[in-house]
């Protein structure tokens, strides 16, 4: 059961790292896929989202969806292709 509560709170960190990035119906669907069980899915979605909405992440939030998807064992062209995106701020997501 700790292995389920960590990824789920991990996965809910990376959500809130991306929530100004993204709508509130786009956030509040992915945190249901979370609370779900659905990680996975909630996840591809996150990534899939954030790659539609063009959006530049800092390095900080690119490398925390880019562990959290190595862990969880996904395929990394979900996190790759926001990887071209990722920009230097001196602004921390």
């Amino acid at each position: 059961m700790e292995a389920t509560t960590n990824r789920e709170k991990e996965l809910l960190a990376v959500l809130n790292a991306c929530s100004g990035l993204l709508s509130d119906s786009v956030c509040l669907h992915v945190q249901q896929l979370v609370r779900a069980g659905h990680w996975g899915i909630a996840f591809e979605e996150l990534c899939s989202y954030l790659h539609e909405a063009n959006v530049a992440l800092t390095r900080r939030v690119s490398k925390k969806i880019e562990r959290v998807g190595s862990q969880m064992g996904l395929d990394p062209v979900y996190w790759q292709s926001l990887r071209k995106k990722t920009t230097r701020s001196i602004f921390r997501l």
